[in-house]
């Protein structure tokens, strides 16, 4: 579990004489850091943590580059290696999380069919689909209930965070399953208050991470939905739409998937044909 010792830390600056700003700027970024942890008990590296915290907002790159002296200097002091040696990203990727390539994305979703199985958890593979294809929000999959899900016209209604309720279309390879997931929960007897997902927030991550280490992937929640962000537009899909598939309130945000990797611009180049 990552400990910060906010105290300590404070009294090793002013023994330093830093300026009444610069003291500030650390604790209040430090403090920033603590309450998103203390949010997330699922995370216990330090490289998960600042990946995980410099990711959660839409924040300007000069704000994760003070947010990462702020953690770079409380790591000097305490020693901490893995802050020390980890490289901070700045531009347009200091936003995103890693972004799997399709092929990844499928190894992800037969992994977890097969996670699913063993685990007698027929369940999980739809959870993992409604990330990876519909960029679902970790909250948003277990707050799903029954009377989100509406068979008759092919809708699904995300409860999203800031009170941004969504109706989506369900996309097509995701039709049959939920249809097999509502059979399984009870069709029209069962409470329409009822959840689809027993589990908690902390279990599905805990439960993707599995996922992931089957399939030799690093993976994490939001990794999923920016993959589905970025094979949205990968395949056509207007920036608009994945904007309103996302709820993004800026389509700035919305942009930021529009970057390329090295392998597509290698898929790109070769098309060219040069001998």
């Amino acid at each position: 579990m990552i400990k910060i010792d906010i105290d300590g830390f404070k009294k090793h600056l002013e023994s330093r004489q830093v300026s009444k700003y610069t003291l500030e700027s650390y604790l209040s970024d430090l403090r920033a850091f603590m309450d998103f942890l203390s949010k997330h008990p699922e995370i216990n590296t330090w490289t998960d943590a600042i990946e995980s915290w410099l990711s959660s907002e839409d924040i300007k790159p000069s704000t994760a580059k003070r947010r990462a002296s702020s953690l770079k200097s409380y790591a000097r002091w305490q020693k901490i290696g893995e802050v020390l040696s980890y490289t901070f990203r700045w531009g347009r990727e200091v936003n995103l999380p890693k972004v799997l390539s399709s092929a990844e994305r499928k190894k992800i979703e037969e992994a977890a069919e097969k996670y699913g199985r063993d685990h007698a958890d027929l369940l999980l593979p739809t959870a993992v689909l409604l990330m990876s294809r519909l960029g679902l929000r970790i909250s948003e999959v277990v707050n799903l209930g029954i009377k989100d899900i509406n068979l008759n016209n092919m809708t699904i209604r995300i409860r999203g965070k800031g009170q941004k309720d969504a109706v989506l279309p369900i996309p097509k390879g995701l039709k049959a399953r939920l249809k097999l997931v509502y059979k399984m929960l009870g069709n029209s007897n069962a409470d329409p208050e009822t959840r689809i997902y027993p589990y908690h927030r902390t279990t599905l991550w805990r439960k993707i991470k599995e996922i992931g280490k089957m399939a030799g992937v690093e993976l994490t929640p939001h990794t999923l939905r920016h993959t589905a962000a970025t094979e949205m537009l990968k395949r056509g899909a207007n920036l608009r739409v994945v904007q309103k598939v996302l709820r993004h309130s800026s389509i700035a945000t919305t942009q930021k998937y529009t970057h390329l990797t090295v392998e597509d611009i290698r898929e790109e180049m070769e098309k060219i044909g040069w001998e």
